[in-house]
């Protein structure tokens, strides 16, 4: 196993009093999974957790 798998690259999305978080392999799949949470917590109301204040 080389060093370039074990590397993570975490993401963090925020809309309104929400929030989602995670873990990608690469920065391609990180950007990509941060749009499709954003999106998602805009479409859905009870989608990710709220914030911690």
């Amino acid at each position: 196993m080389n060093e370039r798998e074990n590397v993570n690259f975490s993401w963090h999305a925020e809309v309104g009093d929400r929030e989602m978080r995670g873990m990608a392999a690469n920065a391609v799949e990180r950007d990509s999974r941060q749009q499709s949470a954003v999106y998602l917590m805009k479409r859905d109301p009870q989608a990710g957790t709220l914030k911690k204040k």
